[in-house]
């Protein structure tokens, strides 16, 4: 249950991912190296994103406010810069069938977020941003399975952000509420019929996540 080589190495470079949106008519918010940004300050403004250009959970991800403290930062290798993004941030899950179909988009507005894990979503309704992954994930090449975009909506505006080929930590979410992308990946992989068409995930299931302290005795758990 893995995507090709190809939506991997796509999904895994976020300068890449940005041209790829480029190439593919897919709305996305202006993204260049730092060493591009550093050269050509005429054409870029303050506020930016800046992150590495294959990080993940949010690691070194950091707003930039200034010229000035955009330049102290010459020296951290492979970042890239980012325009700011408005609107607010969902990640939408799909999932896609050997044959390259969607069978199912389900999205989710994430209202917090920890250490680039989603602490509390809500499931949404919008059939714009719903055909927009739809037509993200058929035509990234070789995209199968679990996948999930990030994408900015600011009312009818929508910014593609990344890419992500596997289940997203929020999925439980999406799971919770009829989205059983396991259930169809064992179907397919067995030969069994398919029940994906029969779903109906849900919008309006919220998911508040939250750190429990569990006390025993250390000889009860073999310490």
């Amino acid at each position: 249950m893995v995507s090709a080589p190809q939506a991997i190495e796509i999904a895994a470079d976020k300068l890449r991912t940005f041209r790829w949106f480029t190439e593919n008519s897919v709305p996305t918010v202006r993204t260049a190296s730092l060493d591009e940004v550093l050269g050509s300050p005429q054409h870029w403004r303050p506020p930016w994103i800046v992150k590495p250009v294959a990080g993940s959970a949010s690691s070194r991800v950091r707003r930039i406010d200034s010229w000035s403290e955009l330049e102290t930062l010459h020296h951290e290798p492979d970042l890239i810069v980012q325009d700011v993004a408005q609107g607010h941030e969902h990640t939408v899950d799909a999932w896609v069938d050997r044959s390259g179909r969607c069978r199912c988009v389900l999205a989710r507005r994430r209202l917090e977020v920890r250490g680039g894990e989603v602490q509390k979503a809500v499931t949404v309704e919008n059939p714009e941003l719903q055909d927009l992954v739809r037509r993200v994930v058929e035509q990234l090449p070789g995209a199968y399975g679990a996948l999930n975009v990030q994408v900015a909506v600011d009312g009818p505006t929508m910014s593609a952000i990344e890419i992500n080929p596997r289940f997203g930590g929020g999925y439980p979410l999406s799971w919770q509420a009829g989205a059983d992308f396991p259930k169809w990946t064992v179907e397919e992989v067995a030969g069994l019929p398919p029940t994906w068409a029969e779903a109906r995930p849900s919008a309006g299931l919220a998911m508040f996540r939250y750190d429990e302290a569990v006390f025993v005795k250390a000889s009860e758990v073999g310490l």
